[in-house]
């Protein structure tokens, strides 16, 4: 039984005319707006196909099935039908199962679950190995083609490995410096159903404005990590220098906030009185007890060349 997009009801019965007398409706009535047809199957004969193969779906490799009532049969989707609608024959007919009822269609993509994800600003990443935080969503350009992530810190991510969001495959890591001023890494969005977008949202629900960095020492700057949530300090220098492991970093922003592991690849933001919110670096690390210090926005895009993205 169903409405055609005439707005008539269309009734399938086996008999039609012990259907009209049960109803006791009469023939000015039903040639209004309801239709009877003739149907090979009783609904119960499709239910009863419908249930045999939801039972069987694994070992049948189907991947939906249905009772389409418009046209009287059992529709069931598999992916890469050339390869597997004669195995599936073969198999219906060991389970004994009415063949004539079904119908048997091709599907291009198997169907998935999917879920957006936005990704705020200081939010959690992590690898099979580690923790982070992430920071600005970006894009940028590769053989002409846009293309979209998420920054976060370089010593994070080794070269090839998964991050993950949420326990879900965010990406992979495709741009990076680790030297100099910078310490950053893109991490590409992966092609996954799952859809991971980019906002200006710190984790606090606040907002930046614009993305710039090179503001004075003094400057009130705000960590957003996943280890400290959020944590306020201020500029001690903008030309910080430090050797990490025997790698040299230099023309870094030293900070009076305390950062600890977890909160690398954080975002900073500075809020000004006049011209709003700023995202104006990336958390690289601190001494866990005085001092904290992050990459300058500014360098930052420089090296990796991008754009942010929201």
């Amino acid at each position: 039984m169903y409405v055609d997009s005439n707005g008539v009801l269309n009734i399938l019965a086996k008999d039609t005319d012990k259907v009209c007398e049960d109803i006791n409706l009469n023939v000015s009535n039903r040639e209004a707006r309801i239709n009877y047809r003739k149907s090979e199957f009783s609904l119960y004969e499709l239910e009863e196909t419908n249930s045999v193969l939801y039972k069987n779906m694994e070992l049948l490799g189907i991947d939906t099935i249905e009772i389409d009532q418009v046209n009287n049969r059992v529709l069931v989707c598999i992916y890469d039908m050339d390869s597997n609608k004669v195995s599936l024959k073969d198999r219906l007919d060991l389970l004994l199962v009415n063949q004539k009822c079904i119908s048997i269609k091709n599907i291009i993509e198997r169907p998935v679950d999917q879920t957006v994800y936005t990704i705020k600003n200081g939010s959690k990443l992590t690898t099979d190995n580690s923790r982070f935080s992430s920071c600005v969503g970006v894009k940028w350009t590769d053989s002409s083609v846009e293309k979209y992530g998420f920054l976060t810190a370089a010593h994070c991510v080794l070269d090839g490995e998964i991050v993950y969001y949420d326990n879900e495959h965010l990406g992979i890591p495709v741009r990076r410096q680790y030297s100099g001023a910078v310490d950053a890494v893109i991490i590409e969005r992966s092609t996954t159903p799952n859809t991971f977008s980019q906002t200006r949202d710190f984790t606090d629900n606040t907002q930046y404005e614009d993305v710039r960095g090179g503001f004075p020492v003094g400057t009130e700057v705000t960590l957003y990590g996943d280890t400290t949530q959020m944590i306020t300090g201020r500029i001690l220098s903008t030309n910080y220098s430090v050797n990490v492991g025997g790698v040299q970093f230099s023309n870094l922003v030293k900070t009076s906030y305390v950062s600890l592991p977890g909160d690398s690849g954080g975002a900073i933001k500075i809020e000004t009185t006049d011209e709003g919110s700023y995202l104006v670096g990336i958390h690289k690390g601190g001494d866990g007890s005085s001092y904290g210090y992050y990459c300058d926005i500014d360098k930052v895009k420089s090296a990796l060349n991008f754009v942010e993205s929201y």
